[in-house]
């Protein structure tokens, strides 16, 4: 029991750290009043803060108690300043849904129980471990993907491990990493639900943030030792940076959505922020594990992109909305890639993209070695990458692993997909057929000028397919 309140006492000061940091990024662009939605993004952006202030601490010192102790310092000024709001949303929250603010505690205690399992998962033996020990007794080291590749993954997560182990009561970062984002993510849901069923009238992302209680749930009550449906590496229990960039990509669909969908609703200052804090979840997602890099550009592109075409042909407002994304994006990725060049002599290593010719570069071979072990154990597990990589004879494995939750809406969109292809291809030479029996193809109706002013009766055109 002192175990689980110990754990549960981790996220609540960790977690009210981030949301005092992301208030203090959010008075910079002087949104408007706090409410729901600025309570949320306070806190994700806030936690990635934190990661990305750790990225440039660590380059001169390890990440210690210090380092600790001027997170919660730089927590408590926010959660100070915001004091007024923050007091207004808590009591409207326990005056319009008390039970489900209730409920938050024994759900709060209910993770941090399953917190406690043994955490399996091969690679925390391999490197996880090692790599929040080096990022917790010293500064990042020159070379140290030499030691063993994989602690040059520079995974910026393993830098919040390192924070956590500083709580002198977390029950260390394998049982008290990842638990904080997820109950973030359940609190967001559940708040999500009780201001709908109260009849609040909120913005459409709401419905959203709402669904993510499916997903939060599910991976709170996994099944222990790891299932196909639910593999070790997204337990509570663990330093997987998996279930982190699961939890970001969630919340990062629920931005974009926001700028999709509310952006005419924005107040200018809001509207900078929310650009602000896509661009930092996604930056800091790519940070904690480079795979998520394709979600992260296309997140990006999609929505700063329908923003800035809403702003057309408006420069200035181009130029408030663009700067401060393009400058965290300069900031957070440059410090990232100057770490992996100081670890292994790559930016982004095993990519031996962009190599520099420092004297503690990790051979090529070795690199490519590392980057043919990555794209082959996702394929074929427990054989050389030479005998997975040169054929094609993985994929029926491969296909006997993934669980029908993932296979099932694919295969509806694949059959979906052809049956759409199928009915377009019948309808491809649509004419249209007048009431004398003349036939005039769609192609010549949206052509010449001519065509166009012919008078047609619409009540007496049918469609045939010719």
């Amino acid at each position: 029991m002192i175990t689980i309140l110990g754990i549960a006492l981790t996220w609540l000061v960790l977690g009210l750290a981030s949301l005092g940091v992301g208030l203090l990024l959010r008075r910079l662009f002087r949104p408007g009043p706090l409410d729901l939605l600025g309570l949320c993004v306070a806190f994700w952006t806030g936690w990635a803060a934190i990661v990305a202030l750790l990225q440039i601490w660590h380059l001169a010192l390890p990440v210690n108690r210090a380092a600790l102790v001027l997170t919660l310092i730089i927590g408590a000024t926010g959660l100070l300043l915001a004091a007024r709001p923050l007091a207004g949303l808590a009591r409207e929250g326990v005056r319009r849904a008390p039970v489900l603010v209730i409920l938050l505690i024994p759900t709060l205690l209910w993770m941090a129980n399953r917190s406690t399992g043994p955490a399996q998962f091969f690679d925390l033996g391999l490197y996880y471990l090692q790599a929040v020990q080096w990022n917790s007794n010293y500064p990042i080291v020159p070379g140290l993907g030499n030691l063993h590749g994989r602690l040059a993954f520079n995974s910026a997560y393993f830098l919040y491990g390192a924070l956590v182990d500083q709580v002198p009561f977390a029950a260390g970062a394998v049982h008290a990493a990842n638990g904080l984002l997820l109950f973030a993510l359940l609190a967001q849901s559940v708040a999500a639900i009780a201001a709908l069923a109260a009849g609040a009238r909120l913005p459409r992302f709401a419905f959203w943030n709402s669904l993510t209680v499916a997903p939060a749930l599910y991976l709170i009550s996994g099944l222990e030792g790891g299932t196909a449906e639910l593999p070790a590496l997204l337990y509570l229990h663990g330093l997987a940076p998996d279930l982190p960039i699961l939890v970001l990509g969630l919340v990062l669909a629920g931005l974009c959505l926001v700028l999709l969908l509310e952006a005419r609703a924005l107040a200018p200052g809001e509207h900078a922020y929310l650009c602000f804090a896509l661009a930092l979840l996604a930056c800091v997602g790519v940070a904690v594990k480079l795979s998520f890099v394709a979600f992260a550009v296309v997140t990006l592109v999609v929505g700063l992109g329908v923003t800035l075409w809403r702003q057309w042909p408006g420069r200035p407002a181009w130029l408030a909305l663009l700067a401060p994304p393009l400058a965290c994006a300069l900031l957070v990725g440059g410090v990232w890639m100057a770490r992996g060049v100081i670890l292994s002599g790559y930016p982004a290593y095993p990519s031996t993209l962009g190599a520099l010719p420092v004297p503690w570069r990790v051979p090529t071979a070795l690199a490519l070695s590392e980057a043919n072990w990555v794209r082959s154990w996702s394929r074929q597990r427990d054989l050389h990458w030479s005998v997975v990589l040169d054929n094609w004879a993985w994929l029926r494995p491969w296909l006997a692993t993934v669980p029908p939750p993932v296979l099932r809406p694919l295969n509806l969109a694949l059959v979906g997909g052809l049956l759409g292809a199928a009915t377009l291809a019948g309808f491809s030479r649509v004419s249209l057929r007048l009431e004398g029996g003349a036939h005039v193809p769609a192609e010549v109706i949206a052509g010449s000028g001519d065509a166009r002013r012919v008078s047609l009766a619409l009540s007496k055109i049918e469609l045939s397919d010719e």
